[in-house]
């Protein structure tokens, strides 16, 4: 089955260098403390209630990203990770959110690999990289700081609290949700 997910900029742009084969997504409504126990079939609570996922093994999602629309002409959209408008005069052009990509004009397609429960702050630094965190050669190979520019970590798992918590808000790393972790390929559809 075909769905949309949201990516943000720096997101997508770690899937079209093939940095990104990973993504996590919070459970809601959230489980009590014992998380969620796997069958054979699907995931259920500790009292036997089955939770449904949104993704599941093997389903293609197409990507909705940001992107640039020509206000006097719709056949033209630039994609706000890998291009601006050039053609004609900037006040022609207007940043869309990504929630607003049609089908039509997705370009960017995964199939979902595995779908798994774990708690936010479970994550390796393996599944860190695999979520698209980028190395920093030019600063010791250290990894970057999302909510301070200037900042660098040394683990690929510190650098990716920071990007949860600057998606998700302050606050959203300690409170250590179950979450939904979804490994994917990047496809041609």
């Amino acid at each position: 089955m075909e769905k949309p997910i949201l990516f943000s900029t720096t997101m997508v742009q770690a899937i079209l260098e093939g940095r990104k084969t990973m993504t996590r997504r919070i459970i809601k409504p959230q489980p009590d403390g014992r998380g969620l126990r796997t069958t054979s079939v699907f995931f259920e609570d500790w009292h036997g209630k089955e939770v449904k996922t949104k993704y599941k093994k093997g389903d293609v999602l197409w990507v909705r990203e940001n992107f640039y629309k020509c206000i006097d002409n719709n056949d033209r959209v630039y994609y706000a990770a890998t291009e601006k408008p050039t053609d004609t005069p900037k006040r022609h052009y207007k940043l869309k959110p990504c929630i607003y990509l049609p089908r039509a004009d997705a370009r960017i397609f995964l199939k979902i690999t595995d779908v798994k429960v774990e708690r936010l702050r479970d994550i390796s630094n393996g599944d860190a990289v695999r979520e698209g965190i980028k190395r920093l050669p030019e600063v010791g190979n250290h990894y970057p700081d999302y909510e301070n520019k200037d900042g660098i970590f040394v683990t690929p798992k510190g650098s990716f609290s920071s990007l949860w918590t600057s998606i998700n808000g302050s606050g959203s790393w300690d409170a250590n949700p179950w979450i939904w972790v979804i490994s994917f390929e990047r496809i041609n559809k």
